[in-house]
């Protein structure tokens, strides 16, 4: 006997209009990285492409997956793929100074986002001084720096802590 699992769009973009109407001045990124965590990246782009900013994926090659089915901007939220040519089309989630200075080093318009480490100690500044660093290149460059973001690990009390690290890079 085969499984078969069945998806609720209807639930999904519902999910999605509550995420916006709960914070009117935040633009939402989709994450669907992973096959949009198994429930298949085209469905779930074709689905929430009119109700979100951007989406958010894991690597180049998800990216390129994703602008197949949507218009939106795509943002590559995993270690930054120096080997892979670097696509004006996609956003890169920085996580050292070295990514920027990197992409700095490109002499193109690139759309970047800094990710903070907040507690999940995988990814991202965990120095104010590395950070403020890196927003100086960002200035003297060509990039263009769309937005700063971190990883919740959780949604007990650790995200209370998370968001006080978190907040201390936005002053």
């Amino acid at each position: 006997m085969l499984n078969q699992v069945y998806y609720n769009s209807k639930n999904l973009v519902e999910n999605v209009q509550q995420i916006s109407k709960n914070n009117p001045n935040s633009l939402i990124c989709a994450m669907v990285k992973a096959n949009a965590y198994g429930i298949g990246t085209a469905f779930a782009v074709k689905t929430l492409s009119p109700y979100v900013h951007f989406f958010g994926v894991a690597t180049q090659k998800e990216a390129e997956k994703v602008e197949k089915f949507t218009s939106k901007k795509v943002l590559i939220v995993g270690p930054l793929e120096r080997t892979n040519k670097i696509n004006t089309r996609f956003s890169y989630a920085c996580h050292c100074v070295e990514d920027v200075e990197f992409l700095a080093s490109l002499n193109k318009k690139i759309n970047i986002h800094i990710k903070i480490n907040s507690g999940m100690n995988r990814y991202g500044y965990s120095n104010k001084q590395e950070f403020l660093k890196a927003l100086t290149i960002i200035q003297n460059s060509k990039l263009s720096f769309e937005g700063v973001f971190t990883h919740f690990a959780t949604d007990d009390d650790f995200v209370e802590e998370q968001m006080n690290i978190f907040k201390k890079y936005l002053t």
